[in-house]
């Protein structure tokens, strides 16, 4: 992390979800690209939806605060492991974003 951008762990300002299930071979480069962001002040959560390749192993290396791991017991898809996260208040969910959705700095 970026010592001069205060990022607040408990509260950050965006939260980046990201569902795989056995893509192991782009998980270090998506995760990468997301943590060389000059935007700091956010929490990747990604969704390891039952994989059954090295996607568990890698997941379990990350030492990077802003990551949270969640794992489901069996394979539910994209769309229910996506959406299981934005059942809360204040959140705000874009479905189809997939890289096409972006904000325009600063934020």
């Amino acid at each position: 992390m970026d010592a001069g951008i205060p990022v607040d762990l408990d509260h950050p300002k965006v939260s980046v979800v990201m569902a795989t299930h056995n893509d192991s071979c782009y998980l270090p480069a998506a995760i990468n690209s997301l943590l060389k962001q000059t935007f700091q002040d956010f929490e990747v959560i990604i969704v390891n939806d039952a994989s059954t390749d090295e996607t568990a192993g890698l997941l379990a290396k990350l030492e990077d605060p802003r990551i949270k791991v969640i794992t489901n017991p069996q394979n539910l898809g994209l769309t229910k492991s996506s959406m299981s996260l934005w059942n809360t208040p204040g959140s705000i969910y874009c479905p189809d974003g997939r890289g096409r959705y972006f904000l325009a700095p600063p934020i």
